[in-house]
């Protein structure tokens, strides 16, 4: 039962920091002047490509 709860609790801090994290790279995306539409979009799908690699580490 202890160690369910300590699993529970080091999900619950990773899910925190992960979450803290993407929440900072949107925000500075959200900053960012774009010259053009296109520009915009490359940004946004470089941004839910980077958002996919923290969700989904690769393991080695």
């Amino acid at each position: 039962m202890a160690a369910s709860r300590r699993e529970a609790q080091t999900f619950a801090k990773n899910t925190l920091k992960l979450t803290e994290k993407e929440l900072k790279l949107f925000e500075k995306l959200c900053k960012k002047a774009f010259a053009c539409k296109e520009d915009a979009l490359h940004a946004l799908r470089d941004y839910g490509n980077f958002s996919g690699q923290l969700q989904n580490p690769a393991k080695d």
